[in-house]
């Protein structure tokens, strides 16, 4: 049997229902109490503003109705007019929300992906959610139920109007009514702790007129396992907000990014961050450096440190490439041994980074004298220059380098010698990403990530760049552009067909 959607049952139908029946509920303010029910220990949140799609949808369609022609498959164009009249049992036009979690008491620390909801009909719901049509497994909690339904490996708790479905990022990983038993307890107990209570980023978010906005915490963000703790990035912000509107030629951004400091970063320019062909990605920062006095610390030996001396604040890394095999590191545990009494150090070998392949990297800071750093370089005896190059261990890591190189007044520091000429270019904050390339030369860490990768690129995204706009008292804000392949299609009718295709597939 087909597996039913979970919000569309077929997209085109859905938009038609949208204008012509929920158009309706525009006018009428949307009240959006599910969002209380996020959990404190969220991992990210993605809302999609349905008013505001609908609405948008509406304005685009009723001046060029025809528009909707250049992106219909053929043979689609029939179903247009096939409306259900099976509806999925929630408040019409209000967000849609998913969120992230992460369970460390199950196998590996399991994460699941949820979706929650205001209901209009909590039996139909129920009925939309039962894909395979099963009986589920019901047990009554504090006021409210839980829904295992277990061929579909879905989990659906209720209470009063609100509905919250759980299902595993890895398919493979079984739920379990008790999993079901200890979310709907921090969702929706006395003691729950809401993320709209516990953290004000979030909730000025939540209060964002955008079509999407995505929040995280700090270290969840886009730069999470590629190095964003190697190059400061965690230190500085306690999360980031990002609100996305999809206009004509591209999607427009705006990124908050909550410092923890006023002062980390220093206002220099608001210079964007042009990318060269061997560059998959760039970001330049102009950082306090009296703040940020042990940044290099996890990329040098600490008799290395006089590398830094006389560094100004202004940082330049890039993503040069990626690496297929495994980085590992060195971990220390304090273990107590019953017998002897005594505390031991156990030191193990562990994976840098277990969840994706890491990236070669580039990073250049620029030194007031670097004349004099350069001769230190070449008095030190346990770096060798070798191709150019002066070359030392990374600390805490097995078996890997940095490579060093003085190029005008600029310290290069890169993970692999460099087949080609670096110039830094320095910039308040700014970043430039070519997606289509880190898409393309990214090698999948493991079968899952094989198979999503593929599902990724039907989005047909080349690039995102953004530029520094203004500093606020505890965030710095940055605008920018989401690019995507056929600049002729309104990004409504390319992006949100997939958004809700996404969503079905819950």
């Amino acid at each position: 049997m087909n597996k039913p959607n979970l919000i569309k049952w077929s997209f085109w139908p859905i938009l038609i229902a949208f204008i012509l029946i929920g158009y309706t509920y525009i006018s009428a303010k949307a009240i959006n109490k599910h969002l209380d029910f996020i959990p404190a220990n969220a991992k990210a949140v993605v809302i999609l503003d349905s008013k505001y799609l609908a609405n948008d949808f509406y304005d685009l369609l009723k001046f060029n109705p025809t528009k909707i022609d250049e992106v219909l498959s053929p043979g689609e164009a029939e179903d247009v007019t096939e409306l259900s009249t099976e509806l999925p049992g929630i408040v019409p036009l209000e967000k849609m929300v998913f969120y992230l979690f992460q369970d460390n008491e199950t196998n590996g620390g399991q994460f699941f992906r949820c979706f929650i909801a205001t209901l209009s009909n909590k039996s139909q719901f129920l009925k939309k959610m039962n894909g395979m049509r099963e009986k589920a497994i019901v047990k009554d909690i504090e006021g409210g139920q839980i829904h295992f339904f277990k061929e579909d490996n879905k989990l659906v708790l209720i209470k009063d109007d609100i509905g919250l479905v759980i299902e595993p990022v890895n398919p493979a990983f079984k739920l379990n009514i008790s999993i079901g038993k200890k979310h709907y307890m921090s969702v929706f107990s006395k003691e729950a702790i809401s993320l709209l209570e516990e953290n004000s980023s979030f909730a000025e978010t939540s209060k964002q007129k955008n079509h999407f906005n995505i929040w995280s915490p700090s270290g969840e963000g886009v730069l999470k396992g590629f190095g964003g703790d190697m190059i400061g990035i965690n230190k500085m912000f306690n999360s980031q907000s990002i609100s996305v509107d999809l206009k004509d030629k591209d999607i427009e951004t705006t990124v908050h990014l909550f410092l923890n400091e006023k002062d980390l970063i220093i206002e220099k320019s608001t210079e964007t961050a042009p990318l060269n062909e061997q560059e998959l990605f760039r970001l330049s920062m102009s950082l306090n450096p009296k703040k940020f006095e042990d940044y290099f610390h996890t990329l040098l030996p600490s008799d290395k440190y006089f590398l830094a001396d006389g560094w100004t604040g202004q940082v330049c890394t890039s993503i040069i490439g990626f690496r297929n095999e495994p980085v590992y590191k060195l971990a220390s545990d304090t273990i107590i041994d019953n017998i002897k009494l005594d505390t031991l150090i156990q030191i193990d070998t562990v994976e840098l980074s277990p969840l994706v392949n890491l990236p070669h990297f580039v990073l250049a800071i620029e030194l007031e004298e670097t004349n004099k750093v350069g001769e230190l370089l070449k008095q030190d005896s346990t770096i060798p220059a070798i191709d150019g190059y002066f070359s030392s261990k990374i600390p805490n890591l097995i078996n890997e380098n940095i490579y060093i190189k003085i190029v005008g007044n600029n310290l290069l520091l890169s993970s692999t010698p460099l087949g080609f000429k670096y110039i830094p270019l320095y910039s308040t904050f700014a970043f430039n990403m070519n997606i289509e390339g880190l898409i393309s030369n990214y090698p999948p860490k493991d079968m899952l990530q094989a198979l999503l990768i593929p599902t990724i690129n039907k989005f047909d995204f080349k690039s995102f760049e953004m530029y520094y706009d203004k500093m606020d008292d505890d965030f710095i804000c940055l605008n920018g552009k989401l690019k995507l392949g056929k600049e002729d299609i309104h990004s409504l009718l390319k992006v949100v067909p997939f958004a809700f295709n996404m969503a079905s597939n819950f």
